[in-house]
């Protein structure tokens, strides 16, 4: 796989961008307003559970889809800075980390976003098998630029969940996700999930588009 067949992008002209005034704002080091912002919901998804049971999936890379597929149907969630200049990602890949039960560390992985399901899946299980058990920081080379990261806590149901890019001054522009342990409300299946997103790109109506459009996916999944 060739990177630049999966890292296609277009520049933003910043002075016409809808954002310039927001991105100018909470890029400026002077003001010392770059900031991130996080925001936790619980998403439904009893429909998704009998979904995954009766197809006999799993449940991590079904997740990671549904999460995937919403961030790369909305530009917001694709800005990015690249060799010092604004961009707009084609799509956004994902890193995601895999436990290794018997060391209790992790190993981070990368995986291309295919829009169909099938596709997606089968090459997570693919990556899956072949890197479960390495101990290494990361398993997978060639990490591509343009990718978001997800992560999975299932030991807990957690109401917040918090985590930054500090090393990168501020400017790490794409979304981070976090998801938590389902849990039984009702005669609901609710699942925590936590996302991160910098202000000069996204404000909280983005975080409730992601929210919307997720449950939309979640509820309606089928197969």
């Amino acid at each position: 796989m060739q990177l630049e067949n999966i890292s296609n992008f277009q520049k933003i002209d910043l002075d016409n961008w809808k954002r310039k005034h927001y991105y100018d704002y909470f890029m400026n080091k002077e003001n010392k307003m770059r900031c991130r912002f996080g925001m936790t919901a619980n998403i439904d998804i009893t429909n998704l559970l009998n979904v995954i049971k009766t197809n006999k999936l799993r449940c991590y890379p079904t997740f990671t889809y549904l999460v995937s597929k919403v961030l790369n149907s909305h530009e917001c969630f694709k800005v990015d800075e690249y060799n010092g200049e604004l961009i707009l990602w084609d799509k956004l890949h994902v890193r995601y980390p895999m436990f290794n039960e018997d060391t209790k560390t992790i190993t981070s992985i990368w995986l291309e976003y295919d829009d169909d399901f099938n596709v997606f899946y089968k090459n997570a299980l693919k990556d899956i098998e072949k890197y479960s058990g390495i101990q290494s920081m990361y398993a997978k080379e060639n990490f591509p630029p343009n990718f978001y990261d997800i992560t999975s806590i299932p030991w807990v149901s957690f109401t917040d969940f918090q985590i930054d890019m500090y090393e990168v001054d501020g400017t790490w522009l794409l979304p981070m996700v976090t998801i938590g342990k389902f849990f039984n409300f009702g005669d609901k299946v609710l699942m925590p999930v936590s996302i991160k997103l910098h202000h000069a790109t996204c404000d909280g109506y983005h975080a409730g588009v992601f929210y919307n459009d997720l449950q939309n996916l979640a509820s309606n999944f089928n197969l």
